[in-house]
């Protein structure tokens, strides 16, 4: 699927622009709570123990936009180890936990933009990369777990593929013209672009090129977005 043809669609986008947004799209880590820190760190913690090291930059520009799981698995084929990916992965959720127990910030803006999408009756999710605990857990350090959401053990295929997106989608019962996806990582922003709805990018990785794809907008958080868009 050619994931610009939404950009260069004329009849496509004036279609949009005549539809009511009727729900929003989030996706969760470093979306909505400035999580990304704490997988860093776990990952680099177990990952120590078989000298293999990353930096800050490494990270971003190589491996945030993918899941722990595929970045064990790329690191074992890339040093020749022999480690269980499954298992090492599980040791580093603990030690996330632990991190994220002392607290995590949310993007600013959010709690702002959850109240006005009640006011206006527009339905909202998260359409998480993560698994469903982990958001839950961080959502209730906020006092923001009536908010309704699924992880990736809901949905076949990781972003870029749309599964995450599509399944939003389906809960919602809402066509891609009405709907705004909000999302950080490059491979997200693939994702949402790849089921024809509005995306915008939030807190973006300043590593990936997002602002290359099509995109509706590029925010650094939910203070900057336009409550016009939601008209």
């Amino acid at each position: 699927m050619n994931l610009l043809r939404w950009k260069n669609n004329e009849q496509w986008s004036k279609r949009r622009e005549r539809m009511k947004v009727r729900g929003i799209l989030f996706d969760f880590d470093d979306t909505i709570v400035k999580s990304e820190d704490s997988r860093f760190e776990s990952l680099k913690k177990v990952l120590r123990d078989e000298n293999i090291t990353f930096t800050r930059k490494e990270w971003d520009s190589e491996y945030r936009s993918l899941g722990s799981v595929p970045i064990l698995d790329l690191l074992k084929k890339k040093y020749f180890k022999k480690y269980d990916s499954e298992e090492l992965y599980l040791h580093s959720k603990e030690i996330r936990e632990i991190i994220e127990d002392k607290g995590v910030e949310l993007v600013a803006g959010f709690k702002e933009l959850i109240k006005e999408l009640d006011r206006r009756e527009i339905k909202y999710l998260i359409c998480s990369g993560g698994r469903g605990d982990h958001v839950q857990d961080l959502l209730k350090q906020h006092n923001l777990e009536d908010i309704d959401g699924f992880g990736r053990e809901d949905y076949e295929n990781r972003k870029p593929a749309p599964d995450a997106f599509l399944e939003g989608l389906k809960r919602l019962q809402l066509s891609p013209e009405e709907v705004i996806i909000f999302e950080d990582s490059y491979s997200g922003i693939q994702s949402g672009i790849a089921t024809g709805c509005r995306v915008f990018g939030v807190n973006t990785n300043e590593h990936e090129q997002c602002s290359e794809l099509a995109v509706e907008k590029i925010l650094k958080d939910f203070t900057e977005f336009d409550l016009s868009y939601l008209n």
